[in-house]
């Protein structure tokens, strides 16, 4: 076994014996002798308010089915607080509302706006066709030019 350096203080033949007591000691053994085992391990944060929660709807759960109690009231709210906040969610409701009608308009006079476009080019390319097919007809329906007699020369004179 390795030999650990004692605490300042004491003395390495003291602290020994110690370890050799503890040596043959079990876990349970040690636990309990430092009054550790027979503690409730803590809880966590999570769940204590996990069991604080789950305590609020037995009670809230209590209150509701029980005969005393006829009809559940608010717990703790201003009627004025009430109409209050009532009103606050209408107005962020229609302000929502506003500002989705004001993005559909948007959207839909983009898209007018591109469908003017597209019909505008649509109607250039098409009278620069007709003006095309105009020019192709003229130059069809047009009758050959006349062959003019063309005149051969030809030698008058023996050589």
């Amino acid at each position: 076994m390795e030999e650990h350096a004692s605490p300042p203080g004491k003395s390495g033949d003291q602290s020994r014996p110690k370890r050799r007591a503890m040596a043959g000691m079990t876990l349970e053994d040690f636990l309990s002798m430092e009054g550790i085992a027979g503690e409730k391990p803590e809880k966590n944060r999570s769940q204590r308010r996990l069991e604080r929660a789950q305590e609020d709807v037995a009670a809230a759960v209590a209150v509701a089915y029980s005969q005393s109690c006829t009809s559940p009231e608010p717990l703790a709210m201003d009627p004025g607080e009430m109409v209050e906040r009532t009103v606050e969610r209408r107005q962020k409701r229609m302000m929502k509302n506003r500002e989705s009608a004001a993005r559909s308009r948007a959207r839909k006079q983009a898209y007018t706006n591109e469908l003017e476009n597209k019909i505008s080019r649509l109607e250039e390319e098409n009278e620069r066709l007709r003006k095309q097919k105009e020019m192709e007809t003229i130059l069809y329906n047009m009758p050959p030019p006349e062959l003019r007699i063309q005149l051969r020369r030809t030698s008058s004179s023996p050589l």
